[in-house]
């Protein structure tokens, strides 16, 4: 028996519920049982009745049963689609956190192997630091105390060698070493030369079996700058050397200087860097006014001086020069005023910051002659020969002032007293303008 047709012997639609199935069921029970219904086929129709709805119920159980297990399948199926999810997000996790594992292992490594390249880099730095500072310790003291030039200047070499063989970043200190270096080599090989006099007039000095030039030099101070541009002290000796520099040029071949070349000015701009660096630097004071003198006393004695004389003869030639007046004539009197102002102004800042320093007395005596403050300049050469009692320039140039004043007699005995002590010396004019 269908389902159709048990709701049709219940006298049920086709969408009846169990609901409605249960009703009918009880309601055709109760007429039709036998106990109610006497009449024949009775039993039958309550028998089809039963069948009815027992086809109906296990239908409708097999349907719940179904839906049951489709239900179960549904959430078994959900449920293996969750686990399978969990298991894809934990091996995805695990995945995710192996590759950290094997980024952060890859990382440390990396941060190690940059850490040990840091330390052995820090560690030769410091070797190199050290070995230089060393070398610059040894040939500094060879200077200053011991006078070993050559020996020192090898211990700069070694120093600034030392340096080239390693390629890294210089530390501020390793720049600090290496300007100092270039510096002290600089003004070894200017020693070298102030003990050799033979050498001053001469472009080229021998060092060894090199042959060096004040350009040389002056090199070294350059690279003392480019690695310290704050050095006070390279400014100061690279003026100087270029003023060296500019002597043997001048006098090397009897060329005569010009007041008005403008060769001078890079030297004074040196001196100028070196003051603003390091106000108190006396030497810088001096040597700028000493430089501003040079370039107008050198143009005198070029003019003047006769090379064929001996000193003597020369350095009252020179007094004479001035106080005729031709001098002036010559040299632009307003301008070399201008000039001799500014020098003593220099020399006075110089004297301040170092009372005992003879030279700048020297100059500014000089300085305060060609002023015509004949008097004041007497004054500056006394102090010079006080301090420096055989100062042979001193005596002369205080003669030169004293015929200023009209003293004569004394001013012949100065330079008497002069060329006695360039005599002793075997100074002769030459030897006096390359000195200057």
């Amino acid at each position: 028996m269908k389902r159709d047709e048990a709701l049709r012997i219940l006298g049920l639609e086709s969408n009846a519920t169990l609901d409605d199935v249960k009703k009918a069921y009880r309601d055709l029970v109760k007429v039709t049982h036998p106990d109610k219904d006497a009449s024949a086929g009775a039993k039958q129709r309550f028998i089809l009745i039963q069948d009815a709805y027992e086809v109906i119920t296990k239908s409708e159980k097999a349907r719940l049963e179904t839906e049951r297990k489709e239900r179960e399948a549904k959430k078994s199926a959900e449920r293996e689609r969750h686990e399978r999810q969990a298991r894809a997000r934990a091996e995805k996790e695990q995945k995710e956190r192996e590759a950290r594992e094997r980024e952060e292992k890859i990382r440390r490594e990396k941060e190690r192997k940059e850490r040990e390249q840091r330390e052995r880099k820090e560690k030769a730095q410091r070797e190199v630091e050290a070995y230089v500072f060393s070398c610059l310790e040894r040939g500094v003291e060879k200077v200053t105390k011991s006078k070993q030039y050559g020996a020192a200047i090898r211990n700069f070499d070694d120093a600034l060698i030392a340096e080239g063989q390693f390629f890294f970043d210089r530390s501020k200190t390793l720049k600090l070493c290496l300007s100092d270096a270039h510096c002290w080599r600089g003004m070894a090989l200017y020693y070298i030369i102030q003990d050799n006099p033979m050498s001053r007039a001469d472009p080229y000095i021998s060092i060894g079996r090199a042959l060096i030039t004040y350009e040389d030099i002056i090199e070294d101070f350059n690279m003392a700058i480019s690695l310290r541009p704050d050095h006070a002290g390279a400014y100061y000796w690279r003026g100087r050397m270029k003023y060296e520099n500019a002597r043997v040029e001048h006098w090397r071949d009897h060329v005569k200087c010009e007041y008005n070349t403008g060769a001078y000015e890079p030297i004074i701009q040196d001196f100028d860097k070196a003051i603003s660096l390091k106000p108190d630097h006396a030497d810088a004071y001096y040597w700028r006014g000493r430089v501003k003198c040079s370039r107008v006393v050198f143009n005198a004695i070029s003019k003047s001086g006769n090379r064929d004389k001996g000193y003597y003869e020369n350095m009252v030639d020179i007094g004479y020069v001035k106080r005729k007046g031709s001098f002036e004539t010559k040299l632009k009197r307003v301008k070399m005023v201008w000039v001799f102002d500014a020098a003593v102004q220099d020399f006075n800042e110089a004297i301040s910051l170092r009372p005992n320093c003879i030279e700048a007395y020297y100059w500014r005596g000089i300085a305060k002659y060609f002023l015509e403050q004949y008097e004041a300049a007497v004054k500056d050469f006394d102090e010079a020969i006080r301090l420096r009692p055989n100062y042979a320039g001193a005596y002369n140039w205080r003669g030169n002032a004293k015929f200023g004043l009209k003293q004569n007699g004394s001013a012949r005995q100065d330079h008497e007293k002069a060329n006695v002590l360039a005599a002793e010396t075997n100074m002769t004019f030459n030897s006096w303008v390359e000195q200057q």
